[in-house]
This record gives structure tokens, C-alpha cells and sequence, in this order.
């Protein structure tokens, strides 16, 4: 540290400012602490580091405070790594005031903290952040969900730079995503990617498929979505069902017409069109292959809803589902949909329970032409 410290002076006297800043600990050698590394007289002395990376070290209220006022004051750090650094409601709560002042920032990573209501605080002050666009929250395992949920809806509502949420391994989040939340993904302009996974069962997965529905409809970003894991898998044909919006639907939502033009309680108005616009879906974890024959493509009077989704949606390119267990309807509606039209790039079965009989369902895949 001591030559550290001399490097430190070094590039001050020369005029070369240090603008990228990772403490690097090896636990298994020996537990530093936030004394030891002298975390403080090294920010102190780099007033323009931009990129400040302390991940994995263990900080205290006092080394808080310090990054705090390196928010508050210069105001130039555009990453911030806190991931797994034991950070608490006070230490949280101090970190929001300098979020707050802070306009640079860019990224945020405050993973594997043990936040309650803390992690709320910093989510609503990010809100007002004018330049962040990467939030990693994941497995806040001892977060206030409630309050967590109600911060991640204000989030989308009233970012206008927030562009990959993480928010996966927070046990239970799905469920007590209220409405509201729904109506402000629809409605969001930058979101590109989002990571729900591993949060159980949704509370109304149909509304999940909605919004990315209006995502796309009013030609916002939504790119990306992991729903791995989410609890009840026979909700998965309700999500799909989601997809396909009306007039009607949209007025219920927001209040006002999408197409003015189009005349209230006529056939059009209430006519469900579908739209979305991912071009990643991730779907690993779960069981499709109990009550799945909605999508059975020799049942006539049932739409075949998995080809839809894979037909006509104009970006999707990447298909992820891995650790599932399907039927052969599933995986036929799979190959029907590449007969028909096929822009998937890259089809993931890893680690799936697929029988000798299933198998035969997907041989049609590998004659299908190659986008």
C-alpha cells in the first residue's frame, strides 16, 4: 500500500490523473479489511477516478461515507461497483444522498448486499438519475420486497436512461409486482434488458406478456427478457396469450386510445393483434408439459400459440430452454414454426429431459434452412 500510495503522489505530481480504481482481495489468503486496504487515503487523493470497483471487500459506514462524498462533491464516477460488500440500511441510505447529486453515473452494481429498506432508497433516487443505464440488484435476499417492487415500477416509470435492469434471485419479487409495474414496462422507451429469473411464480403472468406486447407496439426497446425458473409453468400459455393486445386493452391500461382513429365498441376496437419485439427469450427451469394442448397443432379449435410467438415475432433470434421438461406438442409446435418461418439463430435445449420420441418431433428443425 505504502508503494501504491507513492504511485498515487507520483501521478499527481506528473499531472496523470487515475481514473479507474479495483481493489482486488483474495479471501481464501486472508480477510482484509477496509483499514487495511486504506480505502480512504486512496480515494482521497483521486479526484478524478471514474471507474471505482470494490466489489467483494467487505466496507465499513466510515468507507461509505467517503464514496459518498466522492458522488456528492466530484461528481465523475460513472461505475460503481458495491456487489457483495456487506452493505446495510444505514450504509445504503448514505450511499443514496451521493446518488442523488451524482450526474455521471452510469452503472450500478449492488448485488449480494444485505439491504432491507434500504435497497428502495438507492432505486428511487436513481429515478432522478440523468445518466444511469445498467442497475444490478440481484440476490438483495434481504430486501423489503414489497417495497423493493414498488421502487423497481417508480424505476421504469420515471427513468429516461435506464437501459438493462438485473433484478433475479430475489425471492418472491414476481409475485408482488403490482399492476402498476406492468403499465410502466408497456410504456417504457430505453429498457433493452431485463432479468426476472429465479424470482418465483408471477402474480399475473398475462400482464408480463401485455407489456412487452405495448413495448412493442409503441416501438420501445425491449430486447432481452430471462424469466427462468418462475414457479408455475402451466402459466406459461397465459404469458403467450398476453401478446396479443387490443384498443380496448390499451384503454384499460392507460386511460387513452393508442389509434384514436379506430372507433370505440366496433369490431376493431376489441380485435387483439399480436406484437412483440425480443430478440432474446429465456425461459430455462421449467415444466411444459402438463395441460399444454393450446398449443397442440392437430387441435384445431386451439391456437397454436408457441408458433405465433416464434413466426411473428420479426427480431427473435435466441431461444433459450434449458432444464425443461416438455411434451410433444410443445417441441412439435417448435418445428412447425421452423417450417414456416425460421430467424432463430441459436435453440438451447441444454440440460433438458427430452425422450427418444421427442427427439423425432425436432428432426424437422435440422433440415430447416439456417437464417
Amino acid at each position: 500500500l505504502k508503494n501504491l500510495s507513492k504511485g498515487i503522489a507520483n501521478s499527481q505530481k506528473a499531472k496523470t490523473p487515475i481514473e479507474h480504481l479495483k481493489i482486488i482481495t483474495n479471501p481464501k489468503c486472508y480477510n482484509y479489511t477496509t483499514k487495511e486496504l486504506n480505502i480512504l487515503t486512496i480515494l482521497d487523493n483521486l479526484p478524478s477516478v471514474k471507474i471505482l470497483d470494490v466489489s467483494n471487500v467487505q466496507l465499513d459506514l466510515n468507507t461509505i461515507l467517503r464514496i459518498r462524498n466522492h458522488l456528492y462533491y466530484y461528481k465523475k464516477i460513472t461505475v460503481l461497483d458495491l456487489s457483495y460488500c456487506n452493505l446495510d440500511d444505514q450504509m445504503s441510505n448514505e450511499l443514496a444522498d451521493g446518488i442523488m447529486k451524482s450526474k455521471a453515473l452510469e452503472k450500478l452494481y449492488i448485488s449480494g448486499n444485505y439491504m432491507v429498506k434500504g435497497l428502495s432508497n438507492i432505486l428511487y433516487n436513481l429515478a432522478f438519475q440523468p445518466s444511469i443505464k445498467i442497475i444490478d440488484l440481484s440476490n438483495s435476499i434481504n430486501c423489503d420486497i414489497i417495497e423493493t417492487a414498488t421502487s423497481i415500477h417508480k424505476l421504469l416509470k420515471m427513468s429516461q436512461t435506464i437501459e438493462t435492469l438485473i433484478a433475479n434471485n430475489i425471492k418472491s419479487l414476481n409475485r408482488l409486482l403490482t399492476n402498476d409495474f406492468y403499465y410502466a414496462l408497456g410504456d417504457n422507451n430505453n429498457l433493452v434488458y431485463l432479468d426476472l429469473s429465479h424470482n418465483g411464480a408471477f402474480s399475473n403472468i398475462q400482464n408480463l406478456g401485455m407489456a412487452v406486447s405495448f413495448n412493442a407496439l409503441k416501438n420501445g426497446s425491449l430486447s432481452y427478457l430471462d424469466i427462468s425458473f418462475c414457479g408455475n409453468s402451466e402459466q406459461f400459455k397465459y404469458f403467450l396469450q398476453g401478446l396479443k393486445v387490443s384498443e380496448d386493452d390499451h384503454n384499460n391500461w392507460y386511460g387513452y386510445q393508442f389509434n384514436p382513429k379506430i372507433l370505440k365498441n366496433t369490431p376493431e376496437y376489441y380485435n387483439k393483434t399480436f406484437h412483440c419485439n425480443l430478440e432474446t427469450f429465456v425461459f430455462n427451469g421449467n415444466r411444459l408439459y402438463e395441460s399444454i394442448n393450446y398449443i397442440d397443432p392437430k387441435n384445431a379449435n386451439a391456437e397454436n400459440l408457441m408458433k405465433i410467438f416464434i413466426t411473428q415475432s420479426p427480431k427473435l433470434n435466441t431461444l433459450i430452454l434449458n432444464d425443461n421438461s416438455f411434451n410433444n406438442y410443445f417441441l412439435d409446435s417448435i418445428a412447425e414454426a421452423f417450417k414456416e418461418k425460421n430467424n432463430i439463430k441459436y435453440l438451447s435445449f441444454s440440460n433438458s429431459k427430452i425422450n427418444s420420441e421427442q427427439i423425432k418431433s425436432l428432426a424437422p428443425i435440422f433440415y430447416s434452412s439456417l437464417p
